[in-house]
């Protein structure tokens, strides 16, 4: 099994959109969670992807507001 790890991002509810289209054209590059009208999203990045998914994230960061946040803790 492939090691993954997890970005969590922070970004504007109506760019999720963009967001999720841009990584999805780098296909294998991560598989994204975006749970409903949250404003976060997860972006599930196998280990050997991840200093291109890093790079990705800063490029988005400079377009629009995409910030990386710590890993929500989950509701009881």
């Amino acid at each position: 099994m492939t090691a993954m790890t997890e970005l969590w991002f922070r970004v504007p509810v109506d760019q999720i959109g963009y967001v999720v289209a841009v990584v999805e054209a780098y296909e294998g590059l991560a598989n994204i969670l975006a749970p409903a009208n949250s404003g976060e999203i997860c972006w599930q990045v196998p280990d050997a992807q991840l200093p291109d998914a890093r790079a990705l994230a800063a490029a988005l960061a400079r377009e629009i507001l995409l910030i990386e946040i710590a890993a929500p803790t989950p509701r009881a």
